[in-house]
């Protein structure tokens, strides 16, 4: 028997990875205290399965696994999927919640639409590299699969308004920006004018670890 107590500090249901990080931690944790002898490797294979047998992603594990800014080139679980990091120079992330979408209820219902446009939005990331049109894409990604809510369109129109491009989190009625410090005072006062959960963070390029 083993008793599991997980703190995290991003919310659950938001397309935010977070189930992703719950299964890779909880992983390497277990592979640690129990001596298991996994390879860091193996044990995000394990995570990574746990979460397409339960349904609560598809390859975030991935994600978290390499950290940083990342471009997904291969589907699969590390060790079989492959990415394409990019270095965001001098941003931060800004995100605002507003409420949670099942990961199941949505791949049922849109991972037909995902599969087509995303490999060739994919495509021209790694060409161009460039953060404001993977923000211009997220944007039209989501606009095209129909998952922006009257109150998600309402706050991108004031960002764009002032200058500030934002994309979705796809897996719930949630907005990120990647922006400059400089710009952060002013998209705090406007997320703040929504009913919604902000969160500020900046950007580990280093992955899952165990401190």
């Amino acid at each position: 028997f083993v008793d599991v107590t997980h703190e995290i500090d991003i919310p659950v249901g938001y397309g935010l990875g977070c189930s992703a990080a719950v299964a890779l931690s909880l992983a390497l944790a277990l592979n640690q205290a129990l001596n298991a002898g996994f390879s860091k490797t193996k044990v995000a294979e394990i995570a990574h399965l746990a979460e397409i047998k339960c349904q609560t992603g598809l390859g975030d594990v991935l994600g978290s696994y390499y950290g940083g800014f990342e471009i997904r080139t291969k589907a699969g679980a590390p060790g079989i999927g492959s990415v394409k990091k990019i270095v965001p120079k001098n941003r931060e992330v800004m995100i605002v919640c507003f409420n949670p979408i099942s990961t199941k209820k949505f791949l049922k219902e849109k991972i037909s639409l995902i599969n087509g446009l995303g490999g060739k939005m994919v495509k021209e990331l790694i060409k161009s590299k460039d953060i404001d049109e993977f923000q211009d894409n997220s944007l039209k990604f989501a606009q095209y699969i129909h998952v922006i809510t009257p109150k998600m369109k309402k706050v991108v129109n004031e960002l764009r308004e002032n200058g500030i491009k934002c994309g979705v989190a796809l897996f719930g009625e949630t907005l990120f920006s990647l922006i400059p410090p400089q710009k952060k005072q002013r998209i705090l006062q406007i997320l703040k004018k929504y009913d919604g959960l902000v969160i500020s963070s900046k950007i580990d390029s280093s992955g899952a670890r165990l401190n």
